[in-house]
């Protein structure tokens, strides 16, 4: 398991002498933030997949940060921001926010009932059609936060386990492939 991510992760040095990622300081040259074991690929993984549901385009930086407090591996972590990308947004986004407007409830108007958008009025009045659309973007923000909270944190650790289980299946594998290699040598 630990190849597989070897074959694709660059090495330390060269990430860490770019000059714009030099800048974050003695504290990215930790070299636990750059092993590759279970516990770190597994809380780089953590860290990377819930900082990926951060409705903002700056989510590397916060899987970053999380790496510098849980030690996770920070080329996973980066990586793993990556389950949402410019293709994945629109889709991702509005399935956390069905999710926080199932548990929050619907984003309404001060008559309560659901706010609704009339496409009709981009030609007509395109005044009022703005005002409508700010109206619903304010009142789906607490939905889709909550609903990017909630699916973040359910893939996050849903991923976490398993890559902890991955990573113990394989060692178990090696383990068994091992022994049985070194029977067969007896045997003869």
């Amino acid at each position: 398991m630990k190849n597989i991510f070897k074959k694709y992760i660059p090495a330390p040095h060269t990430i860490t002498e770019h000059r714009w990622i030099s800048k974050l300081g003695p504290k990215i040259k930790d070299p636990n933030l750059w092993h590759l074991n279970r516990r770190s690929v597994s809380y780089g993984i953590l860290a990377g997949t819930f900082c990926a549901f951060i409705p903002l385009p700056i989510q590397i930086f916060f899987a970053i940060f999380a790496c510098f407090f849980i030690r996770g591996n920070l080329p996973v972590a980066v990586a793993s921001t990556w389950i949402s990308n410019p293709f994945t947004y629109l889709p991702l986004y509005f399935f956390c926010y069905e999710v926080g407007a199932w548990l929050w409830g619907f984003p309404v108007d001060s008559t309560g009932k659901p706010i609704q958008i009339q496409f009709d009025l981009i030609l007509s009045d395109f005044q009022l059609f703005i005002h409508q659309l700010g109206n619903l973007g304010w009142k789906a923000m607490g939905p889709l936060l909550l609903g990017c909270f909630i699916v973040g944190t359910l893939t996050a650790v849903g991923c976490f386990i398993v890559i902890r289980v991955l990573w113990r299946v394989h060692i178990y594998r090696a383990w068994n492939h091992r022994r049985e290699k070194r029977f067969n040598k007896k045997k003869w």
